[in-house]
């Protein structure tokens, strides 16, 4: 059942690389659509897991660098992939908003919604990777991908320094 998991996360993915191929004003419902779909395993293999009780585990072979990476949802696990996968739903559904500001202002989205996406794919991989090395691999995409939407709105020296003192942060933090 864990090919659920991943195949929500490959959706979202997805979703985020589809949105950078469409026009500007096409690109916040695209990802929110994708979201929206992969909700729905999302969500059922949480609430079955919170339930049910006991866990889920997939192996995932990466070659010889990572070997096997076991992915495991447990209780605790699920009920985070729950919250951030509805968090992650309500933030793009946010972002169809959002974006409307820039639009106005003829501004090009050039990877925002990529970066969105791989951020929340990220966040939930956090949740379930059970190897260390696979963690920090996770911790380092979602730590970039966040730092990169930060910077977003980059006319500014002060959302620069903020960027560069979170991207410190979060690498600080990992150790």
């Amino acid at each position: 059942m864990m090919e659920w998991f991943l195949a929500a996360s490959a959706l979202i993915l997805a979703g985020g690389l589809i949105a950078e191929a469409l026009p500007d004003r096409l690109k916040a419902g695209a990802l929110t659509l994708c979201i929206g779909l992969a909700l729905v395993p999302l969500v059922w293999l949480a609430l079955s897991v919170l339930i049910a009780g006991g866990s889920l585990d997939l192996v995932v072979r990466l070659g010889s660098l990572l070997g096997e990476v076991v992915l495991r949802l447990d209780p605790l696990a699920a009920f985070f992939v729950l919250l951030t996968s509805l968090g992650g739903f309500a933030a793009s559904l946010f972002a169809v908003g959002y974006v409307r500001h820039y639009l106005a202002e003829k501004r090009h989205f050039a990877f925002h919604f990529f970066f969105m996406a791989l951020l929340l794919v990220s966040m939930l991989l956090l949740f379930v990777v059970q190897i260390a090395l696979a963690f920090l691999i996770v911790w380092e995409l979602m730590s970039l991908s966040s730092f990169m939407l930060v910077v977003f709105e980059n006319e500014t020296a002060e959302v620069l320094a903020a960027g560069i003192n979170y991207l410190i942060a979060m690498h600080i933090g990992v150790v």
